[in-house]
């Protein structure tokens, strides 16, 4: 069984669950609003996130061969852990297998 990794979006919002071996090579960035994540293995995945009131929905979508219009490698949506757990998590994960 493979590790897996957490990747997060969205001041915590959004939390993306990678096996450990997919990561080599990936790049992450976004395009028009949201995350976008790269898995050279796999291919392209966007993420973002809606409000009603309190609640809040994941969405993703994903893999496709090619990158979203408008993408740039940057980390304008995607924090690192420690952020991350500063914010918290969402309980509610997207997992890529």
């Amino acid at each position: 069984m493979s590790k897996r990794m957490i990747a997060s979006a969205f001041k915590g919002l959004l939390v993306v669950s990678i096996p450990e071996n997919l990561l080599k090579g990936a790049k992450a960035g976004s395009a028009h609003g949201h995350a976008v994540l790269h898995l050279p293995e796999r291919g392209w995945y966007e993420f973002w996130v809606t409000h009603n009131g309190p609640d809040v929905t994941q969405h993703m979508t994903g893999p496709d061969p090619d990158p979203p219009d408008g993408f740039t490698e940057d980390s304008r949506y995607w924090e690192p852990y420690r952020v991350a757990r500063i914010f918290g998590m969402s309980s509610k994960q997207i997992r890529i297998d």
